[in-house]
């Protein structure tokens, strides 16, 4: 795991007083992140783990937090800050922080036009965004019709691959998800959809009238995380009639009461459309910034 180097916090921004990110600081963050999402108008959002970073204290109430923290990609920055410690300059104070200590992207969980402006006064520009999307648990399942010749079967690993190829081959590569990403070699493809937990008996194939498969729904404990249609029988009513077959094969809940969520590339409009008519609904964006390359 990469630490920051010893520096100095940011000055003090009208009382906020730093210190470093203690290792019991999860729960505070939660509970600031939590603040901010409902702020900016999602339900929830969380921090992720494995930090290194500083946390802002107006007193003894925690008030903002920067953390970066290793992915993939590079060393990726996430701040928060109170709804009611903004327009202080704080968020800007943390980010030139975090930048000049080795950051090199920033992940915003909530989206927002000012969050955006932010970024993009430090030279950041927009690489992605995933639109997240939950369900109710105690919303009705009502089955859409099945397109003529069409007949759902089990799961098949290699006609699953077969339509997600073909499905995906044109969609703009999105490497925060992963499943939507295009070119996957078969044996990536495969340990993706299993390391994020296909339950086989759960998922579904939708086959033509000659055999072939032409969309498929992958499905966790939960219910769909993965989708496509070939692009011969898209606008005919088979992705809206794969989805709520699948939705309808998820166990009883009754003492859930959060929504079964899913997040999707925000450019993969149509995805973010058929899930809305499947009885989804949009939460928040999340987005998803790095320096250009030069």
């Amino acid at each position: 795991m990469w630490w920051f180097r010893r520096r100095q916090p940011p000055r003090a921004v009208y009382g906020v007083q730093w210190r470093d990110l203690g290792v019991d600081a999860r729960d505070d963050l939660i509970d600031l992140a939590a603040a901010c999402a409902v702020a900016d108008g999602a339900r929830r959002a969380e921090p992720t783990g494995g930090w290194a970073g500083l946390e802002g204290f107006a007193g003894d109430r925690l008030v903002a937090g920067v953390v970066v923290h290793p992915s993939p990609r590079s060393r990726t920055i996430e701040g928060h800050v109170h709804p009611q410690w903004r327009g202080r300059g704080i968020g800007g104070a943390m980010l030139d922080w975090a930048l000049e200590r080795g950051g090199v992207s920033l992940e915003i969980p909530v989206l927002t036009p000012a969050a955006e402006r932010l970024a993009e006064s430090r030279g950041l520009r927009r690489v992605a965004a995933l639109e997240h999307l939950g369900r109710p648990p105690d919303h009705p399942v009502e089955l859409a019709p099945v397109p003529a010749g069409i007949t759902f079967t089990d799961w098949v690993d290699d006609d699953g691959y077969d339509v997600y190829a073909e499905s995906f081959a044109e969609l703009p590569a999105n490497p925060f998800t992963y499943l939507e990403d295009p070119d996957r070699s078969r044996w990536t493809w495969r340990s993706l959809i299993y390391a994020q937990g296909l339950v086989p008996e759960r998922s579904l194939l939708a086959r033509d009238a000659e055999g072939w498969a032409v969309g498929l729904v992958g499905c966790d404990d939960e219910g769909p995380f993965h989708f496509g249609t070939v692009p011969q029988w898209r606008g005919r009513g088979l992705g809206l009639a794969m989805l709520t077959e699948a939705i309808s094969r998820v166990p009883p809940a009754p003492d859930r009461t959060e929504p079964w969520e899913l997040r999707v590339s925000a450019d993969n409009t149509a995805a973010v459309r058929l899930l809305r008519r499947a009885g989804y609904e949009s939460d928040a964006r999340e987005g998803h910034f790095e320096r250009p390359h030069r």
